[in-house]
């Protein structure tokens, strides 16, 4: 498969053969490779025959097939160069453990991933049946995102395959271990039971509204609070957005004036509620 070398008293990373190296789709998670990238690391290969790039990562399967996870760029920029060989890590495992794995590649080092790359490989995450039981924090610690990008990903794949978002899902539990979690139910009353009351003032006196939540209802809640999440840091990150949101405020504010001016006096000024937001 490759060969080992010694250099200034050092080991050197094990190599492998170009030719051992499997190349397979299902394991590239960027969307696109880069040319440019692929040019500018076969030129300083070619400007320097002793020079390598770090190990490239490998899985090996029970079967000695060894399949590429990490360092796409790099693979074809040596085969580029007309190189033999390369430095390689390798970890045991089968090919699926070799694909979640995959998943994070390149999310702390490496060429950065292009919100493409991060949509593709959280897109084939919750592609597979196993995963898309998964909570959005556990995909989302798993593919080196947040989990307002899972949630965003998880109405496209629901709405493309025709899925249902469980009420349940799989999470992470106390002591490394995994834990059902109930959807939403963080932050609102607990609606596992059919109905709940909440409690409404009027003039003093108490009543009581009966609500009636289903799985659907709470369904709709989820993809509410989902896209609720990824408007705020859409508008957080876009100065276009949150001047179009200072107009809407303005007019919003010009619209409640009069109802303000309707309303009994509270024994608060004006000026005071200004100076306290």
């Amino acid at each position: 498969m490759g060969s080992t070398t010694q250099k200034k008293n050092k080991p050197a990373p094990f190599r492998i053969d170009l030719e051992d190296v499997i190349e397979d789709e299902y394991l590239q998670q960027r969307a696109k490779l880069s040319e440019v990238t692929i040019a500018e690391y076969t030129e300083m290969l070619q400007a320097d025959k002793e020079f390598d790039f770090p190990p490239v990562t490998v899985y090996c399967d029970p079967s000695d097939a060894t399949w590429l996870v990490n360092g796409f760029h790099r693979l074809h920029a040596y085969r580029n160069a007309e190189r033999r060989n390369m430095p390689v890590k390798i970890i045991k495992g089968t090919k699926r453990e070799a694909w979640l794995y995959s998943l994070s590649a390149n999310a702390k080092n490496g060429l950065r991933r292009t919100n493409a790359d991060k949509h593709k490989a959280v897109y084939s995450a919750l592609e597979d049946e196993e995963l898309w039981g998964w909570t959005d924090t556990r995909i989302a610690e798993l593919c080196g995102v947040s989990s307002s990008f899972v949630g965003e990903v998880r109405l496209k794949v629901a709405e493309d395959h025709g899925r249902k978002s469980p009420t349940e899902r799989e999470g992470k539990g106390k002591g490394g271990g995994t834990q059902k979690v109930k959807v939403g139910n963080q932050g609102r009353p607990k609606a596992a039971t059919s109905a709940g009351s909440v409690p409404e003032q009027n003039n003093g006196e108490s009543s009581q509204i009966v609500v009636k939540l289903n799985s659907s209802h709470l369904q709709l809640i989820d993809k509410m609070s989902e896209g609720f999440t990824s408007l705020s840091a859409y508008i957080i990150t876009n100065d276009a957005a949150r001047q179009r949101l200072a107009v809407l405020r303005k007019l919003f504010d010009r619209l409640v004036k009069p109802f303000d001016k309707a309303k009994p006096a509270t024994g608060t000024t004006g000026k005071d509620e200004e100076e306290s937001e």
